[in-house]
């Protein structure tokens, strides 16, 4: 029973934050909705615009990551070479 009783006071609580917030929506003037509305099309831009740069980012750092791993790989292979070489 104190499952139920907690989940309960939680939607409550919950109930009580939605009517708040929508009270608050409802008393915006028109102009405060306008400038929300304007701030959020920003963010949604430099979002958008930050995302370009990560994916960017991160495709620099994958191909580095890759020339690397074959650099890698190159000097492995001369080290091997070498070392069979040396043997008699």
């Amino acid at each position: 029973m104190t499952d139920l009783k907690t989940a309960l006071d939680r939607l409550n609580r919950a109930v009580d934050r939605l009517e708040g917030a929508a009270a608050q929506c409802l008393d915006r003037t028109d102009d405060e909705k306008r400038r929300l509305s304007a701030e959020l099309q920003l963010l949604h831009a430099e979002y958008s615009s930050l995302s370009g740069t990560t994916e960017q980012v991160s495709r620099h750092l994958d191909d580095t990551i890759a020339r690397l791993e074959t650099v890698i790989g190159v000097q492995e292979d001369t080290l091997s070479d070498g070392a069979r070489g040396a043997k008699p």
